[in-house]
């Protein structure tokens, strides 16, 4: 075991959330596109709207980028 620390300003479930969030809608629009009933376009334009209301945070794209960095950091020292 190392006895490396690992501080986060959020927990670490919050940024997991974020992640299954957007890539839940990211799937969504994209089965939504090989539909042809206006409601389903209507929806998926819905969830467009709110996928880009989350990634356009600029203290979620700062903690993202972070957690990426560190999750490349450690795999590269293996």
């Amino acid at each position: 075991m190392s006895n490396t620390i690992i501080t986060f300003e959020l927990a670490t479930h919050h940024l997991s959330r974020i992640a299954l969030t957007i890539e839940q809608m990211y799937q969504t629009i994209e089965e939504a596109s090989k539909e042809t009933h206006p409601l389903i376009h209507r929806y998926a334009l819905d969830n467009l709207a709110d996928l880009l209301v989350i990634v356009e945070k600029p203290e979620l794209k700062s903690r993202f980028l972070k957690e990426l960095v560190r999750i490349e950091h450690q795999l590269s020292k293996k």
